[in-house]
């Protein structure tokens, strides 16, 4: 949100401009023209505008059957249409942003309104007055709408004025929604915005309509590129909404934010920029600390329109690219690296390279270690608008949006990953819009809307993914390691080859959707009513190692092509394409609503929608998971059906205060990820067999896959160098055992729970916006106080959100620990699940009568009902020195419980499983304070425009935000790798228990309660953690609980721009400056970003006997106590952002403007 800059302009409408002696007659007399300039803010999917008038006539009555005509300025484009018997006429289907000119006339009188400013997916209402009778001979202007006046936190509007105003140095367009006093971003992680505690990756972002935000759900941030999805050079209008409870509103449970682009009109306008950042222009210093960096960019673009056919066929397009470079952190020793590949050098790789290309027939680029890789983003648009009548309206939209970056895989301390083992990671999205808007009567308007979007995520090595995976070992000869030669210990390796992930790795999604709606004026009832179809189209190929994964044990054997092991995995068919997860799934949606100005003063509006699902795809059936759950795998959103109310009300209470509010129920927008996984992980599409030598020099086979023989070992893993195809082709034999081996009975497998429904919340909001009049408190203030709050506009924020229906994720593998038919918890009364070791014998010997299901895991996607947010936000805005000086300042507060953290991060089933920290029981997730909760977040904008050099207009932007840290979870972990022993599930992130320290064991030092430390050592550094972070003795901390222990963040930015003359050129000339946390430049001490990890793991906890002894590798359950061990070195210190926000940086930009 903002202040009300182009109020200035309304200022000078009203006040300054030059008017007629009749003219100033008619407006002292009778106020000829006046506007109300009542907004309803209903905030619809929408990409038009609408108005709403009244003609009153100069007795004072309404006038029926007066002509209107409203006319967009910059095009041309005109609809005219007829007042009813009650005076009040319907315009819909409008351009958004102006100006209009209404003009309305019939045998009453004539009158005019100029400066009209629509606001997008909104109607405006206005009172025409008409003169009389007599024929108006000047255009008297009394009024303007800005599409800014009625901002709030529930619901805020930028212009394209606004647009350019906001520092933005990487001209993304989450940077515009942090002006709104309810926004808050994650500036240290991944940028996601969240709007009234919302989920980042649940919010709608849409651009002309088209939906734009991360669909499927591998980019936490919520956006499918990394520098958003369009030029920001190309935006019209731009839009926040907490709660836009419009019935069109849908496929989303989060918050809004709508994109409309610019369109032409009948003049040639255009922009063409260039910004310049380099490392002269950026902070280098933290703290009196160094910090190198080497920062250069090319970020350059353009915008152009105009008139194709006058006044009916116009073009807009918009084209924006940047690239910079990417600095590579680990390198070989010596080679001035941030860090050192151990005992590596340059010439150990060259040599290396040189005896892959010496020995090997196979003709493959190994690659190198490069010191840079480009960073790239390019965006483009193109919209055309077609006046097809004075009715009808066309709008076509194209645009993309192409992203990449270089991960850089398997490189590390103790990895020399080549180059052609890294791969490029990008987006590719484009989309399609046509929309017709018709006015077929005076009451009845029509929209039919048809989009399309394909969407491509990048996964892509320099070779594709069409080599095996090849590691070295940095050995000069074979090392045997506990009777095995599959390790190379803590010596360096060499990799090259894509790495097992990037073998089988494609996602491409399409999204086709068709929405017809009709709107009807019937009286004071607006009726609208409508269809809406999404048909999406989900391949997610992800099939690891399907090229082949080698190890060497030595450069020796490398050199001779002696492999230690080969990993193969592949669709049992022998067709990666067949383990992909490929599915199509439908939503349908139909919505009616009736709004009824019910006073001059009061609009209501109620409606519903009702969507339902379709899928005739399923997952491949595993009778196995069937077996252990009772139930099938193949439940998907297929029947799924929702009805969603809506009501909301708009009060004009009197001339200083207006309240609205309203509820609703909103569904859908989780990412699509969630429902592809149980595609993916069926557990009976793929199957993986591993091969490896033994020191005696036969081979053996770990997966126990049928047919297996020495002579299919010696075909894997004794390399022939003189074939040319080895890396490209696995061995026909070996292919033959993994085509015919079954999927382990154990595999995991992904599901959702048979009465799985779509996530759903209930949300409530209500508004107050004060406009207290001048001189309001001239009776009990002093003179300057009065003056000091006078024309203050403060709005007051309430949102609430009520879960009804969340998803979560479960191990229904997991088998609760039974001894002798009674269920065992930990010492602090945690349910323990099975995960006890030991043969059958040693179980049974110690009544387990318990399953232990091994490492394995059925995920399964249910629903839970818990959570709930609140957030509240107050704001005032006022304007100084006739109206160049413009002033906002905010606060919020919220407080957000959920226990659906695993949704925020994860991207497969085992991060949504395990990323939320679990509680009493350990296989779920735990109630508690959810990650997007800041509690207290301040803002202010001050923006100041002039003319200090003739008409070149000069204008400061200066924006801050103060935030609390966010939340902290402090955890546990057993030491497992998978299946804990004490808590019997394969996830980490238990919640902390705390022992009493004020109550030591009086016979060892080492115990406190039902927790013994392993040593003295840990004792100390784990007891000067819990006091760092302020933590209680003696209890579990909850789910969050750490936030008081985050630092605050502020960050200050700001604007300068300056107006240049363009002497023989048409147009402006415009040196900008954007300068990124201002604190930083002024002091290497502030506006530094830095935080805590989110999710903080103290100890290892493990079950053990009154002793502290662990005894559950021996097939003994005993959980009388905790040991704790390994206490964490590094949870106490923050994490800087090094790479971006904690430093200055001034982007310089010269823009021509005609």
């Amino acid at each position: 949100m903002r202040p009300h800059f182009a109020r200035r302009a309304a200022a000078r409408t009203i006040w300054g401009y030059k008017m007629t002696n009749r003219s100033r007659a008619i407006w002292a007399s009778t106020a000829l023209l006046t506007s109300l300039a009542m907004s309803s803010a209903v905030y619809a999917q929408d990409t038009t505008s609408a108005v709403r008038g009244t003609v009153i006539g100069n007795d004072g009555s309404a006038v029926a059957g007066s002509s209107v005509t409203l006319t967009h300025l910059p095009s041309g484009t005109t609809l005219t249409t007829v007042t009813g018997n009650d005076g009040i006429f319907n315009a819909r289907g409008l351009r958004p942003g102006g100006p209009y000119r209404i003009e309305a006339s019939s045998s009453a009188g004539g009158g005019t309104l100029e400066d009209i400013n629509l606001q997008v997916a909104d109607t405006t209402d206005l009172t025409v007055y008409l003169d009389g009778g007599n024929t108006v001979d000047d255009i008297v202007v009394v009024g303007i709408r800005d599409v800014t006046a009625d901002n709030t936190g529930v619901t805020s509007v930028l212009s394209r004025e606004d647009v350019a105003g906001v520092v933005s140095v990487n001209r993304d367009i989450r940077d515009l929604a942090r002006r709104n006093i309810l926004v808050s971003q994650n500036t240290r992680g991944d940028g996601g915005i969240s709007i009234a505690g919302s989920n980042p990756r649940t919010n709608r972002v849409t651009i002309d309509g088209t939906q734009a935000q991360d669909d499927y759900g591998l980019n936490t941030g919520g956006l499918p590129t990394r520098r958003g999805p369009v030029s920001i050079d190309a935006i019209e209008q731009f839009s926040v909404s907490a709660v836009p409870v419009d019935v069109e509103n849908g496929d989303f449970s989060g918050g809004a934010l709508d994109v409309v682009l610019r369109s032409g009109g009948n003049d040639f306008r255009g922009t063409a920029f260039v910004n310049y950042l380099n490392d002269g222009l950026v902070g280098t210093s933290i703290r009196g600390v160094e910090i190198p960096s080497q920062i250069t960019q090319e970020n350059y673009g353009f915008f152009f329109s105009g008139p194709l056919w006058r006044d009916r066929l116009f073009f807009a397009a918009s084209y924006e690219t940047y690239e910079t470079v990417d600095q590579t952190a680990t390198g070989p020793t010596g080679g001035g690296f941030s860090n050192s590949i151990r005992g590596i050098t340059q010439a150990n790789l060259d040599s290396f390279v040189s005896l892959f290309n010496s020995t090997y027939a196979t003709e493959f680029d190994v690659g190198a270690i490069s010191r840079t890789k480009p960073i790239t983003d390019e965006k483009y648009t193109v919209k055309l608008d077609w006046n097809i009548t004075d009715s009808q309206r066309l709008s076509l939209t194209y645009r993309r949006a192409e992203s990449g970056v270089i991960q850089r895989t398997n490189i590390g301390t103790t990895s020399a990953g080549f180059d052609s083992q890294w791969y490029l990671t990008g987006e590719d999205d484009q989309a399609y819009a046509a929309e017709l808007n018709s006015q077929w009567t005076d009451n009845f308007s029509t929209q039919l809307r048809v989009t399309y979007r394909d969407y491509t995520r990048l996964q892509d090595p320099p070779s594709g993914q069409f080599f095996s995976d090849i590691t070295v070992c940095s050995d000069a000869t074979r090392t045997v390691t506990s009777n095995a030669i599959t390790g190379c210990g803590s010596n360096s390796v060499y990799r090259f080859g894509p790495d097992q992930f990037r073998h089988a790795n494609f996602l491409t999604t399409d999204n086709l959707q068709i929405q017809f709606k009709g709107e009807y004026s019937l009286g004071d009832n607006l009726l609208k009513f409508g269809y809406q179809r999404q048909d999406v189209g989900i391949f997610n190929l992800f099939v690891p190692s399907s090229n082949g994964v080698y190890y060497f044990d030595s450069l020796a054997d490398f050199q001779s092509g002696q492999a230690s092991r080969l990993v193969y995995n592949n669709a049992i068919s022998g067709v990666k394409a067949d383990g992909a997860g490929a599915h199509d799934y439908s939503v349908n949606s139909l919505f009616f609503q009736d709004t009824l100005q019910l006073f001059d003063n009061l609009t209501v509006q109620a409606g519903f929608r009702y969507d339902w699902y379709e899928s005739d795809d399923k997952p491949a059936f595993n009778q196995n998971f069937f077996n252990r759950t009772g139930f099938t795998n193949q439940t998907t959103y297929d029947g799924i059906e929702i009805l969603m109310p809506r009501a909301s009300f708009e009060w004009q209470a009197n001339d200083w205060l207006t309240l609205s509010g309203g509820l609703g129920l909103f569904s859908g927008g989780i990412p699509d990820v969630i429902v592809t996984n149980p595609f993916g992980n069926t557990g009976v599409l793929t199957s993986q067999i591993q091969i490896e030598r033994n020191v005696d020099g036969t081979f053996r086979e770990t997966t126990g896959a049928a047919g297996f023989t020495q002579a299919v070992g010696a075909a894997a893993l004794n390399i022939n160098v003189a074939d040319p195809t080895f890396g490209y082709a696995i061995p026909a034999s070996v292919r033959a055992i993994q085509g015919g081996a079954t999927a382990p009975t154990g595999s995991e497998v992904n599901a959702l729970f048979p009465t799985f429904d779509i996530p759903s919340d209930w949300k409530y909001f209500l508004t107050a916006t004060v406009e207290a009049p001048e001189g309001w408190a001239d009776g009990f203030l002093p003179a300057f106080a009065s003056a000091a709050v006078d024309n203050w506009r403060v709005n007051f924020d309430l949102v609430v959100t009520q879960v009804n229906n969340a998803v979560s994720f479960r191990d229904f593998r997991a088998q609760p620990l039974t001894v002798n038919g009674v269920q065992q918890f930990t010492p602090d009364g945690r349910i323990r699940y099975d995960g006890i070791l030991g043969t059958a014998a040693q179980r049974a010997a110690f009544g387990i009568t318990s399953t232990n299901p091994g490492s394995n895991r059925d995920i399964v996607a249910f629903n839970v009902k818990e959570g709930e947010s609140y957030s509240f936000g107050v704001s005032a805005e006022r304007s100084f020195f006739d109206r160049d000086l413009n002033v906002l300042v905010g606060y919020a507060r919220s407080n957000i419980e959920d226990r659906v953290s695993g949704v925020r991060f994860g991207s497969t089933q085992s991060s949504l499983y395990g990323t939320g920290a679990s509680g009493l029981d350990p296989n779920e997730e735990a109630y508690g304070t959810a990650f997007e909760e800041i509690t207290n977040r301040w803002k202010a904008e001050v923006n100041y425009t002039n003319t200090f050099f003739g008409d070149l207009e000069t204008r400061f932007n200066l924006f801050g935000e103060i935030r609390d840290g966010r939340p902290i979870t402090f955890v546990m972990s057993d030491r497992a790798a998978s299946r804990s022993p004490t808590f019997g599930v394969n996830r980490g992130n238990q919640l902390l228990f705390v022992p009493d320290f004020n109550a030591p064991s009086a016979t060892n030092p080492l115990q406190f309660g039902s927790v013994i430390f392993d040593t003295a050592a840990s004792r100390d550094r784990f007891r000067t953690l819990v006091d760092t972070f302020g933590l209680e003795y003696g209890r579990t901390v909850g789910k969050g609980e750490g936030s008081d222990d985050q630092p605050e963040t502020y960050q200050i930015d700001l604007q300068f721009s300056q107006e240049l003359p363009s002497f023989f050129l048409p147009g402006r000339f415009k040196f900008v400056a954007d300068i990124q946390n201002l604190a930083n430049l002024l002091n290497d001490e502030w506006g530094i970003v830095e935080e805590y990890g989110d999710s903080l793991t103290l100890i290892n906890a493990e079950c053990a006997d009154a002793a502290g002894i662990v005894r559950s590798n021996v097939g003994n359950p005993v959980c009388s106590t905790y040991r704790y061990s390994s206490p964490s070195s590094s949870a106490d210190t923050l994490n800087r952002d090094n790479n971006g926000r904690s430093f200055w940086a001034i982007q310089l930009g010269l823009r021509y403007e005609f």
